[in-house]
């Protein structure tokens, strides 16, 4: 840290939440981005959701020479118990939260907290860099070309077609109140996280600074295959869409365009699987829910100007049944083994 800790008593103190599993080789270079801080009053809170690695000596390593790092561990209960856990844990008036294998930029908390308190928001986002553990490549992803604040409702559709995450914001502890990470779901918790906290915002940031990097990584939740917990998408896309309407009608695009990719991101994943039959045939009752959820949220013919044509002629298709978009694909692809 570059800064004297023991100057700091008028900037708030933002507190850090750091959910751990399983990433020994990640964490040190997490840590040490916040470590490295210009802004001189935060807070780390390390929790271990039972890792089987070292993750947890990593973490006792910090704690043990910061006296600002605290490490807490518990039994696997997923991230968002964790979240939920460094939630109750914070003394902070800012929190913030970063995945253990992200890292940030040395002026990360202090150029958020300074457009933040400049601008009397809510809560700050920022753009990020995408980092491919494979190659080694970085890339800007720049959602947002100009800084802007803006109110919850513009804010909700910039979110919703951008990027609905947690880690690339502060906020003011007092908006947080009594919000959650839903723990019963594994996929979208952190949409209606961010949703549902919007109704406790006027006044939200955007700004225009690259100040984290997001690591794309083989076996991270993001870039997982078909696995049973998929069909969350259809439970958390129903609870996004409903909570985004109840705040305006005029969200209808960006709430149904949110649904969408919920949708098919089950849907890619079935028809880029190996045996889509026997996919069809294990999981007929969750396709039939994902069909009954469209048929309310989801507009046939719609011309949402965020949904690719190519994308909406498929959802369409799935409208109609998600049974006959999957055979038409499952056809296809015997013709080309021919």
């Amino acid at each position: 840290m570059n800064m004297n800790r023991e100057s700091c008593m008028n900037d708030k103190k933002v507190s850090i939440i750091i959910p751990v599993y399983n990433i020994e080789k990640y964490l040190s270079k997490c840590v040490d981005s916040l470590i490295a801080q210009e802004y001189p009053n935060y807070e780390i809170i390390l929790l271990d959701d039972g890792s089987s690695d070292k993750s947890g000596e990593i973490m006792e390593f910090y704690a043990s020479k910061y006296p600002y790092i605290r490490a807490l561990h518990h039994t696997n209960h997923g991230v968002s118990y964790t979240r939920n856990r460094g939630i109750r844990e914070v003394s902070g008036e800012y929190i913030a939260f970063i995945d253990g294998d992200d890292w940030v930029d040395k002026h990360y908390l202090s150029r958020m907290i300074e457009y933040l308190e400049e601008n009397n928001l809510d809560f700050v986002t920022c753009n990020y860099s995408f980092y491919d553990d494979r190659t080694g490549n970085s890339n800007k992803w720049m959602m947002y070309e100009e800084s802007s604040c803006v109110d919850k409702i513009c804010a909700a559709e910039m979110l919703l077609t951008t990027s609905c995450v947690p880690w690339n914001k502060i906020y003011k502890k007092s908006v947080i109140k009594d919000c959650k990470f839903p723990e019963d779901i594994a996929i979208g918790e952190d949409t209606i996280f961010l949703m549902e906290l919007l109704g406790n915002c006027d006044r939200i940031g955007f700004l225009n600074e690259s100040l984290l990097f997001y690591r794309q990584r083989e076996g991270s939740a993001m870039h997982s295959g078909l696995q049973p917990k998929i069909w969350d998408n259809v439970k958390s896309g129903n609870i996004v869409y409903d909570i985004v309407m109840s705040y305006s009608s005029s969200l209808r695009d960006a709430a149904e365009y949110r649904f969408s990719e919920n949708m098919a991101n089950i849907l890619w994943k079935i028809i880029y699987s190996k045996n889509i039959k026997e996919i069809e045939i294990k999981y007929h009752e969750e396709l039939k829910s994902l069909k009954e959820s469209m048929r309310g949220r989801y507009r046939f013919g719609s011309k949402n100007k965020y949904i690719l044509s190519q994308k909406r002629m498929y959802l369409n298709i799935a409208y109609i049944s998600p049974f006959l978009l999957l055979n038409m694909f499952r056809i296809a692809n015997f013709i080309k083994r021919r």
